[in-house]
């Protein structure tokens, strides 16, 4: 597993028509894998986080949040791998 998250923050100016922009995102994501016998294996993953951007003199603001869930599965017989 592992977390992760950002800051990130523009400049602008009201005078020439352009506006501060400022980024935020926070989140994490796990997976695990399990071996079943010798030749196949089944895992799952799953993520969660959160973003939000804001301009600059109330202009407008977005925010999103999202969750992620996925499993796999791949089994290699005679050369040949299906997953």
């Amino acid at each position: 597993g592992s977390a992760y998250g950002g800051y990130s923050r523009t400049g602008g100016d009201g005078a020439d028509g352009s506006a501060a922009r400022s980024t935020r995102v926070a989140g994490f994501v796990m997976g695990v894998d399990r071996l079943l016998g010798m030749n196949s294996v089944v895992g799952g993953a799953i993520a969660a986080g959160d973003g939000q951007s804001s301009l600059s003199g109330s202009l407008g603001t977005a925010r999103g949040s999202y969750g992620q869930f996925g499993v796999h599965g791949a089994t290699r017989l005679a050369g040949f791998t299906f997953a």
